[in-house]
């Protein structure tokens, strides 16, 4: 058997006993199954649970960070986004009818490697560790316009509730994954079940936040407890219609004036915001030309923010004034 943990630091439990002699027996009922893993060595997930896929009834995956494998009607494949069942760890599995299988150490192949991914750079997670009940998100990135180095973010509500930074083996792949984590004890710390899907996207060259309209690919644009959903961006309104455009800051510091300055006109609705550093609106103005000349000089010295401003689209300045 398998059993969930809920601890409030990291912390190593350590158990004693008889090694575990091959095969393992996993007794599994019709819906989800906690199993644990008791080899001392790292083995190819897919491949221990390919008696399962022969059979038709494996639907998914979990371990305890999120990370799963589930067949994609998108990919026509599965993905493995675990790689491999490690020592002491236990494994949420579903399936959709009661099975016994059986576990050989001498058949499986040894440690299967997954690329990791990067430490977000923008982003900032609600939630810190394992968190619980993770709901997974398939991106396909297809005409998005992203790039390695790209963060997307779930988003509920204000929360970010999961996120990642592209790689190239994500563009290679033509999809990402991330794993959302529930909210437990009711608190700020993940998504709330059956509140809309959001994503966003962060450019760290442009340093642009995007609100991203997505398209339903398979399952729901809800979150839920355990589930899937594979979405792609809507290339017809997720890329800002300004992220090509050049838009520069001068001088800084300054002192009275200060130019904004757009490579080309900029589009109808683009905005000029300037706030000081606790949020309170300053200036907001339309930019009607590629040079938008703001005057500053009856505010304090002291650092503000300028931010141009497209709709859900954002490039943020930080001005230091004398």
């Amino acid at each position: 058997k398998g059993y969930k943990i809920l601890v409030e630091s990291d912390c190593t439990l350590d158990i004693t006993g008889t090694p575990t002699i091959s095969p393992l027996i996993y007794n599994l009922k019709e819906g989800w199954n906690i199993i644990s893993f008791q080899y001392n060595k790292s083995f190819d997930a897919l491949e221990i649970v390919k008696p399962l896929i022969a059979e038709g009834i494996l639907i998914k995956v979990q371990d305890e960070g999120g990370r799963f494998i589930q067949y994609s009607k998108e990919s026509l494949d599965w993905i493995n986004t675990i790689g491999s069942f490690n020592p002491g760890e236990g494994y949420r599995m579903k399936v959709i009818r009661d099975t016994i299988i059986r576990v050989w150490e001498s058949n499986l192949k040894l440690n299967y490697m997954i690329h990791n991914q990067e430490e977000l750079s923008y982003f900032n997670l609600c939630n810190k560790g394992n968190g619980v009940d993770h709901m997974n998100l398939i991106i396909v990135l297809d005409k998005s316009g992203l790039k390695a180095g790209n963060e997307i973010a779930a988003m509920d509500d204000n929360f970010c509730v999961g996120a990642v930074k592209l790689t190239e083996t994500d563009i290679q792949n033509n999809f990402v994954c991330i794993n959302t984590t529930f909210s437990y004890r009711d608190t700020e710390n993940g998504f709330k079940e059956d509140n809309e899907i959001k994503l966003k996207t962060w450019n760290g060259t442009t340093t642009q936040v995007v609100n991203q309209s997505i398209e339903l690919l398979e399952g729901s644009l809800l979150y839920k407890k355990h589930e899937s959903v594979i979405v792609k961006f809507n290339t017809t309104t997720s890329l800002p219609a300004f992220s090509t455009i050049g838009i520069n800051m001068y001088p800084n510091p300054a002192k009275n004036y200060v130019n904004i300055r757009f490579s080309e006109i900029p589009l109808p609705g683009t905005k000029i915001i300037i706030t000081d550093i606790t949020g309170k609106l300053l200036i907001r103005q339309n930019a009607l030309s590629t040079n938008e000349i703001l005057d500053i000089h009856s505010y304090p010295s002291g650092i503000y923010f300028i931010r141009t401003q497209l709709r859900n689209s954002n490039k943020i300045f930080k001005l230091i004034k004398r």
